[in-house]
């Protein structure tokens, strides 16, 4: 059985989007599967494939693969969970 999980975060560009993409790029669960990072991009951005994660939080490029994450537009994010593959949401 394969444990691992798929996680995104939609508005990384902000405090609290950093320090959860801090938190899953260093989780031991996650390892192998990086998180998805989303946000609303400009035509520009869009263009160029998105916005690495180092542009938008360079603390987090530190060696563990992250300088290669790019933040890409809410859309695509939207579209990858629609596919059949298993999401899970938040209950309070």
């Amino acid at each position: 059985m394969n444990d691992a999980v798929q996680t995104a975060i939609i508005g990384v560009t902000g405090y609290a989007g950093a320090e959860l993409a801090r938190l899953l790029l260093h989780h031991p669960r996650l390892k192998g599967v990086p998180p998805l990072f989303a946000g609303r991009l400009d035509e520009k951005d869009i263009a160029r494939g998105g916005v690495p994660l180092s542009e938008i939080h360079p603390q987090l490029t530190n060696g563990n693969g992250s300088a290669s994450l790019k933040q890409h537009a809410a859309r695509a994010v939207a579209s990858v969970g629609s596919r059949g593959a298993r999401t899970r949401t938040a209950r309070r």
